[in-house]
């Protein structure tokens, strides 16, 4: 037999399990501890929604749907529909939106937004955009993941540019920047 009590005797709130040790159950008055809407951790794991077009207008029609709602979705939603429509390789549309954005006041101060938007530069072969997003990383303070330096290495081999890509990783080696 389970239960459980207060300890009145010392001044601070102990509980302690009467009976059943092995009883992993918890007290009646903690249990609403355990409903999600207390729970700083879901209790099952989300699939992120992955966006799926067959036409890019329907793209942009959610596009300008999220930019009109209050309060806006999260730049996490963003990028995942930035994603797609860069998956469907529209990159001049998402280069377009990419400034919608920001002249709407939409921070895009993640490393994974500007990683899009440095794939975006990559695939339309303008590789000094593409660098300067990578410094404009650095200015914010922002470390780049392995996925903005592979988007570069991508970009400079499929330019045919390889001799600056070798400069270039020398000189990130040099100043420290660990690509792993």
């Amino acid at each position: 037999m389970g239960g459980w009590i207060r300890n009145t005797t010392s001044s601070n709130f102990r509980l302690f399990q009467l009976g059943d040790p092995i009883s992993r159950n918890p007290p009646i008055c903690f249990r609403y501890f355990q409903n999600p809407f207390f729970s700083s951790t879901p209790l099952k794991k989300k699939s992120k929604p992955m966006y799926v077009f067959d036409k890019i207008d329907d793209a942009l029609a959610l596009f300008y749907q999220m930019i009109h709602t209050h309060p806006r979705p999260s730049l996490v939603e963003f990028n995942q529909l930035l994603g797609t429509i860069v998956r469907m390789k529209h990159y001049q549309t998402a280069l377009s939106l990419f400034k919608q954005m920001e002249s709407l006041g939409i921070h895009l101060h993640d490393v994974y937004t500007l990683s899009i938007l440095l794939n975006c530069f990559c695939h339309l072969g303008r590789m000094g955009f593409g660098f300067s997003v990578l410094g404009r990383m650095f200015k914010l303070g922002l470390q780049p993941n392995i996925v903005t330096f592979s988007t570069l290495i991508n970009g400079l081999c499929n330019g045919g540019q390889a001799v600056k890509l070798y400069s270039c990783l020398i000189t990130w080696f040099e100043k420290g920047v660990s690509l792993i």
